[in-house]
């Protein structure tokens, strides 16, 4: 329990932090603002702190307590782009869609290619009625990442309704809509059952389907990663290894999925070591002989499919 593990640390504020948010969602709230008053008590200017004090007195409608804290986090200096995000968070949670926006800029001036701060900073705009910058925000992503298939749909929706003379709403999570989830994976699934030959030709030959297919590594789920994966394996090409060699390096990608990598990347025949982020840390990884390359199994070729039936990932 996150109890035991702080309790011998009075300065673990992180921690404390963490642990008072899962009792509030946990509807303990009163264990969560007892909780962060004794981290304010040691430490009065904890921007998180304060940050989930507004968070916890607003939902439980305690306006005058909120705008104590609300008055605090507007005279405390954020001292990295983290604490700039967590203050544009909340306020977003207040409706201060001005103010979110403008933190979301500062810690962007620190941290310019930080694709999740700019998506968050292109739906605040968008939900506030800018659509002009949202769109131009998303360009930025497309700019850092010209295969992104997030903005590039939110961006043709913006741009549409900007058009019109029409409001858009954006979800603040970076993913696209189920709706447009589910169509993607029926369009894989349809292309994907016509075979491994077909998969290779159009990964090397259509844009879009090899941006879809990098697209699904963005999805919250491993089984989909690993027979998407499985079959770059099986492709094989300059681009397919790029593609393997970039997802070890992510920090939010799971270790169990980055150990399946490992072992195609060697079927494959590329020398290691493997630059990847394991465990919590950039290391070198070595994997001996593999054998035989495998064959692209029927289970993959269907994984959209059954995923498409699970729903699992659609549920955002």
């Amino acid at each position: 329990k996150w109890e035991s593990v702080i309790a011998g640390y009075d300065d673990a504020f992180y921690l404390k932090n963490n642990l008072a948010l899962a009792y509030f969602c946990d509807g303990r709230a009163e264990e969560a603002i007892d909780l962060t008053r004794s981290i304010l008590a040691k430490e009065p200017s904890n921007l998180y702190a304060c940050c989930n004090m507004v968070l916890f007195y607003g939902e439980y409608g305690k306006c005058a307590e909120q705008e104590v804290y609300l008055d605090k986090i507007a005279r405390l200096n954020p001292a990295n782009a983290e604490e700039q995000c967590k203050l544009a968070l909340t306020y977003l949670e207040v409706g201060d869609s001005d103010k979110a926006l403008a933190k979301f800029k500062d810690a962007l001036d620190e941290t310019p290619y930080d694709v999740n701060t700019i998506f968050l900073a292109a739906a605040t705009a968008a939900n506030s009625g800018r659509l002009a910058e949202a769109a131009e925000l998303l360009t930025r992503i497309t700019r850092i990442d010209p295969d992104d298939m997030i903005a590039v749909y939110y961006k043709k929706l913006i741009l549409e309704a900007k058009d019109k003379g029409e409001g858009f709403h954006m979800e603040y999570t970076l993913q696209v809509p189920p709706t447009e989830i589910e169509r993607r994976l029926t369009y894989l699934n349809e292309t994907v059952g016509r075979g491994p030959e077909v998969v290779a030709e159009l990964w090397k030959n259509d844009r879009l389907f090899a941006c879809t297919m990098k697209w699904v590594l963005t999805l919250n789920d491993s089984n989909i990663k690993l027979a998407v994966l499985d079959m770059l394996r099986a492709v094989g090409d300059g681009e397919a290894q790029r593609v393997m060699k970039n997802y070890i390096l992510r920090r939010d990608e799971p270790d169990e999925v980055k150990n399946e990598v490992f072992l195609m990347m060697r079927s494959m025949g590329i020398s290691p070591p493997y630059y990847a982020y394991l465990a919590g840390k950039y290391i070198e990884v070595r994997v001996g002989e593999f054998g035989a390359g495998r064959t692209v199994t029927e289970n993959n070729m269907r994984v959209f499919e059954r995923v498409i039936e699970g729903a699992s990932i659609l549920e955002l």
